[in-house]
């Protein structure tokens, strides 16, 4: 007897190894089938929007736009410093990866946990076989998340967006492991490190928090007099602390004039509105009422459609589209079955990741980017449902005991293999950017074309980091100056410039820089005076350059008050005396530059600045640029998808060819016109950038116009 029981216990044993070889095995399967694609799929440069700023922040260990996210800088900033025999912007992309393939890789091994706890693994003399088959079905099932729209997006370049649901997927595996101990007396040690991982997202996106609800809803499902229990309160508040204080980093680096410095918080008034966002207008992040859009018709919408995005796509092959959701709410449904107060605390993390998020970030109607970085905890959590619902049907069919049960398998096998197999299908030509080199091709186009010592302005975060990361991370053209014309009007942004430049043509003190204020103001003419020779602003030679250039300036504030980046335009131009050339990016609207429009010439991808009103186009600065130095790849490769930003930045490439054609056509040169045509054609496909009907029309008649201009007239 004794014997016996021994046996049975070495063969529970055995199974139970066997059982965790299995969630091991599939975890690390999942995560390495995730990041080949990854891999293969990953940018290898920078992007549009927040990539190039991340990617320079972990480069120079510097800070990001306010809140920050100082822990992906961090552990970028050591990525950086590997010898990894790649370049720091592909180890920074493939980190990105490697944050999402581990997220992917603990859904997996969670949901299998899950099925440990309920005895869904075969306990018969075949449970080597049911924990393998049970683990190949659950590393497929997670594999559907990783190659949704929304991760597989974010996991190809570097930004901290894919460190969230990395630590949505800890998160949740310490309150599981809670759960199941809740009941000994070291329990305590997973709420203290959930609190710990609450206070390090903080330091990522802060998405996660919206979870602390849920934490405490958890609490109560299972054994709610933990919660009156000061000690626990106590370790989980000073770990929830002590992840906060890794955010306090951000103070000693701003202290160190990083290369990127946004807002300088370097003590600690300054960061603390870094992390209220002061320059944003304050407020944490928090602004729940009024709601900027309708919630259900607009905000709610905009969630079902990411989520649908992912999960429940009903275009093409119906079924296959709508077989994740279908297996998530199976998923569900067997939990509930299992243990039902699991299930509802599975259901209410949901909720504060979808619903409570939709309340929380109040979108507004028409955003200028899509929300469904900050929806990655709630795709997550319906992974799980997702997985544990394919092995519940895979395991049901298993221990049922009838003649087609094989066949049937094979069945459900292959309809969960469906599921990623249909998302690669469908999204892996959208989300391949292995030859996407937009963003850094139009940085280094733009600095290269512009001339020596230029200070050239930019207007928004897509025209300002990429230049900004070429300039500083590749060293392409360090004696320009970038400013964004927009944060000119924060004290911080200017105190950085002139301590930076010390003889940038801007003479203030750092008092002066504290009392700039918006004054008021009514449309006005401002006198500059002019200097220089027209040689130096490549105009010809006869020109005779006016005393001064009289700027028509109106109001830029609410219609009253001009602002106080206009004011250190005008003082600039002043300063400067035109002895470094001025210029504004294509990308930025002339119409409200303090009058600078009749004075802004396109040389290429920007407007300089010239002292002669609407003065004829540059031809050989034009040719220079757009012909020679410029390079367009992508545009003309069916393989590689045009976002919409990198659309935006073809048609300002078209908008400098047809400046170009101007000229050429005014000098009657007809053959360089028609060239110029087949060369914006051929580069610039209509069809891949959507040209406006505009753009058709100039680029076809330009020339023809110059051609019968030029044709000799027949005698009366």
């Amino acid at each position: 007897m004794e014997s016996n029981l021994q046996y049975e216990q070495v063969n529970r044993s055995e199974r139970s190894s066997i059982a965790t070889r299995a969630v091991v095995v599939a975890s690390l399967t999942a995560s390495i089938v995730a990041v080949v694609f990854y891999w293969l799929t990953a940018f290898r440069t920078i992007t549009w929007w927040d990539s190039g700023e991340y990617a320079l922040a972990a480069i120079t260990l510097g800070v990001p736009h306010p809140p920050g996210s100082q822990l992906a800088v961090w552990l970028g900033w050591i990525v950086t410093k590997l010898p990894l025999g790649v370049s720091k912007i592909v180890a920074l992309n493939c980190l990105s990866g490697v944050f999402a393939a581990a997220a992917i890789g603990m859904v997996c091994g969670l949901a299998l946990g899950l099925f440990r706890r309920h005895h869904i693994f075969d306990t018969g003399e075949s449970s080597d076989i049911s924990a393998v088959l049970l683990g190949a079905i659950a590393a497929v099932a997670s594999l559907t998340f990783s190659f949704g729209d929304t991760l597989w997006t974010l996991a190809t370049r570097f930004t901290p967006y894919t460190l969230t649901p990395l630590l949505t997927a800890l998160i949740i595996w310490s309150l599981l492991r809670w759960w199941q101990e809740f009941d000994r007396p070291e329990a305590i040690r997973w709420l203290v490190f959930a609190s710990l991982l609450f206070g390090l997202d903080f330091s990522v996106h802060r998405t996660n928090l919206l979870l602390l609800p849920g934490m405490l809803v958890w609490i109560l499902l299972r054994h709610p007099r933990v919660l009156a229990s000061l000690r626990t309160w106590f370790y989980c508040a000073g770990s929830f602390a002590i992840g906060l204080a890794l955010h306090l980093t951000t103070i000693p680096i701003a202290a160190g004039n990083p290369a990127l410095n946004m807002c300088d918080p370097s003590n600690w008034s300054s960061f603390w509105s870094y992390i209220t966002l002061k320059q944003y207008g304050g407020g944490m992040l928090i602004n729940l009422l009024p709601r900027k859009a309708p919630f259900f018709s607009v905000q709610m919408t905009d969630y079902l459609k990411i989520f649908s995005d992912n999960f429940a796509h009903f275009g093409g092959t119906v079924v296959l589209g709508v077989l994740p959701l279908i297996l998530g709410l199976t998923g569900l449904w067997f939990l509930w079955r299992r243990e039902r107060r699991l299930a509802i605390g599975t259901i209410v993390l949901f909720l504060c990741a979808s619903i409570v998020g939709v309340i929380y970030f109040n979108t507004p109607a028409n955003f200028f980017r899509s929300m469904d970085r900050h929806y990655l905890p709630s795709l997550l959590i319906f992974t799980i449902w997702i997985v544990y619902g394919a092995c519940a049907l895979a395991a049901a069919v298993w221990k049922a005991r009838f003649r087609y049960r094989l066949l049937i398998l094979a069945i459900v096998g292959a309809l969960v293999l469906a599921c990623p197999v249909h998302q690669i299908a469908r999204n892996y030509s959208a989300v391949d950017f292995s030859k996407n080199y937009f963003a850094i091709d139009f940085a280094r186009n733009a600095l290269n074309c512009l001339p020596p010592n230029a200070i050239v302005f930019s207007g928004g975060d897509n025209d300002t980091y990429p230049l900004l990361y070429a300039q500083i991370a590749e060293d392409v053209r360090p004696d320009v100056d970038i400013l964004n014309f927009y944060l000119l009007n924060t004290p911080w942004y200017l105190q950085q410039l002139l301590k930076r430049r010390p003889d940038f043509p801007l003479r203030l003190s750092a008092d002066e820089i504290q009392q700039l204020r918006p004054i008021a103001w009514r449309d006005s003419t401002v006198a500059v005076a002019v200097h220089g020779d027209p040689v130096n602003f490549a105009l010809p030679p006869e020109t005779v350059l006016p005393d001064s250039i009289r700027l028509q300036v109106r109001p830029s504030g609410g219609g009253t008050y001009i602002m106080i980046s206009d004011q250190l335009v005008l003082k600039m131009l002043a300063e400067n005396a035109w002895k470094r050339p001025i210029c504004f990016l294509a990308t930025v609207n002339m119409d409200d530059k303090v009058g600078l429009q009749p004075y802004a010439r396109m040389d290429g991808l920007f407007y300089r600045v010239v002292p002669m009103e609407n003065a004829p186009a540059n031809r050989e600065a034009l040719e220079a640029c757009l012909l020679q130095e410029c390079s367009y790849r992508g545009y003309t490769d069916s393989s590689v998808t045009i976002d919409p930003v990198s659309k935006m930045m073809g048609l300002n490439y078209c908008a400098g060819m047809l400046q170009l054609m101007v000229a050429q056509a005014a000098a009657g040169d007809t053959l360089a016109c028609a060239e110029t045509r087949t060369a914006l054609k051929r580069l610039l496909p209509p069809d891949r950038l959507d040209w406006p009907e505009s753009i058709r029309q100039a680029a076809d008649q330009l020339c023809n116009q110059a051609a019968n201009q030029a044709r000799p007239q027949p005698p009366i």
